[in-house]
């Protein structure tokens, strides 16, 4: 098996366990860091789960850089400097009034993991482990094994 496909089955199991916490589990979210300034300029910092190296793929980048280009057309998004690393970024950002930036960040990452989840299901070697897109939250992500019957050798 080379890098990239281990890799990619990596990022795909991380980013589907994250999809289906943004998306179905909103209050289990960290109390500890919140964004007290909602205009002034934050520094912030998204992580990939399990520190997979996503965006060492120029697909997963172009993934995030249409992201904040869209939050700022549509959401009042600034970003006045960022950091992209193979299994995290930093930015410094802020909003627009009347927007809030810790609406248009949790918008950006559930946006985000959606388009990260459609590219694998287009264009991964791995789309056929994937769980049907409206599957439920507990969904597998590795099909499972068929059945052999007892007292059966392999």
């Amino acid at each position: 098996v080379n890098y990239w496909a281990r890799s990619e089955e990596k990022a795909y199991t991380f980013v589907i366990k994250c999809f289906y916490i943004c998306t179905h589990e909103l209050h289990f979210m960290s109390v500890k860091y919140k964004i007290r300034d909602q205009h002034g300029l934050n520094y912030l910092t998204c992580t990939i789960c399990g520190w997979v190296d996503l965006f060492s793929r120029s697909e997963y980048r172009d993934i995030v850089l249409d992201s904040w280009r869209y939050c700022g057309e549509h959401k009042g998004l600034q970003v006045w400097g960022y950091v992209i690393m193979s299994n995290h970024l930093h930015m410094i950002v802020n909003t627009a009034p009347p927007f809030r930036l810790e609406d248009t960040i949790r918008d950006f990452k559930a946006h985000t993991a959606r388009k990260f989840i459609e590219f694998l299901q287009d264009k991964s070697p791995l789309a056929p482990m994937l769980p049907k897109p409206n599957a439920p939250a507990g969904a597998s992500v590795v099909p499972a094994l068929p059945k052999i019957p007892p007292n059966t050798s392999v």
